[in-house]
């Protein structure tokens, strides 16, 4: 069974399958790159403790433990994809960044240190450019993860809607002072969350998270927010940082709680998506591979 399914993973509808199935082989192409650079990077690691053969003391078989810092990282990306990562496009940037940081600090450095330390001459000069592949590899593992995430979900369609991918869509809004606020609206498998805050260097700042499942979920309207005014307030922080709604498309979402009006680029293609997705919540559960 192949880590990473050949067709759609996760989606019932036929009709959907046949339209998303390009977009999913060019995004596995990439994913597929992606999880394969960590593992490159155990190899180079292995490589650079191989160099202390040629040693004066020559090779250093307890050294060898070290490149446990490089090998587990890299299962442990291999598991999370296998398992629920695939379904999590938003993630896959994220955690290719900890997962190459984590090889980088408790198994690159460490190894090349050995190498360094433990050999002379050209030797020396091999591990240095081994060293360098390693940052290579992370990078392009990185770029890859991005590149896939693009590729599958950009830009967003209604057959979206059909499968179990966990989506985030960026949500439109102005502020009035000058910070670093991010918002988000997350289309799960039985519920829609929005999601905005404030951020303060590496603390975590004030943020506002509401949900409203598809049970509460009465109806979904595209509107478009009139030119007048040019800025209506639409979400306020807990800090009293306030939030604008600026003309354009926007979804109005009516639910038990009351109606919830969310700023966004493409509103009725979002109406669609969310509907298709409102509409497979309690179908029984999507296969993992096709």
């Amino acid at each position: 069974m192949p880590l990473l399914p050949i067709g759609t993973p996760a989606v019932l509808d036929p009709r959907a399958e046949a339209v998303l199935r390009p977009r999913w082989q060019n995004a596995r192409r990439h994913l597929l790159l992606s999880v394969t650079m960590p593992c490159l990077v155990v190899v180079l690691c292995a490589a650079m403790l191989g160099l202390t053969a040629g040693g004066p003391d020559g090779f250093l078989s307890w050294a060898t433990i070290l490149l446990l810092g490089a090998l587990a990282p890299a299962v442990v990306f291999l598991w999370w994809i296998g398992r629920d990562g695939i379904l999590e496009p938003a993630a896959w940037l994220r955690v290719t960044f900890v997962v190459s940081g984590t090889q980088l600090l408790v198994g690159v450095i460490p190894c090349l240190g050995v190498a360094i330390n433990a050999t002379s001459g050209a030797a020396r000069v091999v591990a240095g450019g081994l060293f360098v592949l390693t940052w290579v590899c992370g990078a392009v593992c990185g770029m890859a993860a991005r590149r896939a995430h693009q590729t599958l979900l950009a830009p967003i369609i209604p057959e979206l809607g059909a499968t179990a991918f966990r989506l985030t869509v960026a949500v439109r809004f102005a502020i009035t002072a000058p910070a670093l606020i991010s918002a988000h609206l997350e289309i799960g498998a039985d519920h829609l969350g929005l999601t905005a805050r404030l951020h303060r260097g590496r603390s975590t700042g004030p943020r506002v998270d509401t949900a409203i499942g598809f049970a509460d979920l009465r109806q979904i309207t595209p509107i478009v927010l009139a030119g007048e005014p040019e800025l209506r307030p639409w979400l306020t922080l807990p800090n009293g940082t306030v939030l604008y709604a600026q003309p354009g498309p926007a979804l109005l979402l009516g639910s038990a709680s009351g109606p919830r009006m969310v700023p966004v680029h493409d509103a009725i293609a979002l109406a669609e998506l969310i509907d298709r997705r409102r509409q497979a919540w309690g179908q029984p559960e999507r296969t993992r591979h096709r």
